[in-house]
């Protein structure tokens, strides 16, 4: 029986991104014959309201593994400025149409609906 390992291997599928891979074979009588797969991965998403990334290792024979959530500093400050920006951008729009309003319709008294 010989072993050996073969790293790294990198898979880009959307968001996840499995980097440094070792893949394990065991060779017998000329057939190569898999025998462990650990896929290490790294995710960022938002999870109620906050930004966090994913890290760990699935072993895909096995469909187990290990992770943790960490906070995403960096992906959080790149939310925030998005979020302050669409708020100044609604705010903006919001002072345009009431200026609009203003002009299109001449100031009167208020009237009486009697």
């Amino acid at each position: 029986e010989e072993r050996f390992k073969v790293v790294p291997i990198s898979i880009v599928n959307n968001n996840h991104i499995a980097r440094n891979s070792p893949v394990v074979f065991t060779v017998l009588r000329g057939s190569v014959q898999l025998t462990h797969i650990r896929v290490h991965i790294k995710s960022t998403f938002i999870m109620n309201g906050v930004c966090v990334r994913w890290r760990g290792w699935i072993d895909v024979e096995r469909l187990d593994g290990v992770g943790c959530l960490e906070y995403n500093e960096e992906r959080a400050a790149q939310e925030d400025a998005l979020l302050r920006e669409q708020i100044e951008r609604y705010n903006q729009r919001l002072r345009e149409f009431e200026d609009k309003q203003r002009v299109y319709r001449p100031e009167r008294p208020d009237q009486d609906l009697e």
